[in-house]
């Protein structure tokens, strides 16, 4: 059983531990088996990473913790129907980049939220309001070291460029609560002055369009 519970509180909030633990004891030599998935969730909400303890025996394959991004409190099957709706969203899209355009705000961020747990991320995708300047956390493990990123999306008309303004306060966000990169993903495009705050902070802040975004599709 998991009881999760809080073991600190850092930059991005509180960091939770979940233990998964087994023991019995072996039928054929007496020994008592246990073994214990361990899987630390920091920010809340996403994976950061897993360990494995275990005596009396050896665990070959150890089942993997994952988060559902999903943040809606329906039955699971309902959130299967909304993950299958997605990825039909994707394959319509890269066969006509126009569904893009059509789609709700949300649905955009469920699309770009799936976009990169396809890439290798664990994701969460947060609250629809009040979501703290993030639309998508998503995080991976390079060399042992954990990479988050938080990417806001912008599902604008092609007309309406994504400003300067925009971006700034995705690199506020970034700064304060100290994560690796800010991604800001659009429907639309940026104006010069965008690019040219995000080109002074380097590698901090990633400006994507709907064809990088295809790229990653």
């Amino acid at each position: 059983e998991d009881d999760p519970y809080s073991i600190g509180s850092f930059g991005m909030g509180e960091r939770v531990q979940h233990d998964f633990a087994f023991e019995d004891n072996c039928v054929k030599c007496g020994n008592n088996l246990y073994f214990k998935i361990i899987g630390y969730e920091y920010p809340v909400g996403a994976i950061e990473y897993q360990d494995l303890e275990s005596s009396g025996c050896s665990v070959e394959y150890a089942p993997a913790i994952e988060m559902d991004y999903y943040d809606f409190n329906i039955p699971e099957e309902c959130e299967n129907w909304i993950a299958d709706d997605v990825a039909s969203l994707i394959d319509q899209i890269k066969q006509n980049r126009e569904v893009a355009y059509r789609i709700t705000s949300r649905q955009f961020e469920e699309l770009v939220a799936e976009v990169f747990h396809r890439n290798g991320y664990s994701v969460e995708l947060t609250p629809a309001v009040n979501d703290g300047g993030k639309d998508v956390i998503a995080k991976r493990n390079v060399n042992g070291i954990t990479i988050c990123l938080y990417i806001e999306c912008k599902h604008y008309d092609p007309s309406d460029p994504v400003g300067v303004g925009i971006v700034r306060a995705a690199s506020a966000v970034r700064s304060h609560d100290r994560v690796n990169k800010a991604i800001i993903v659009t429907t639309s495009r940026f104006t010069r002055g965008a690019f040219r705050f995000a080109n002074e902070e380097k590698h901090m802040i990633q400006l994507m369009g709907l064809d990088d975004l295809l790229r990653m599709m």
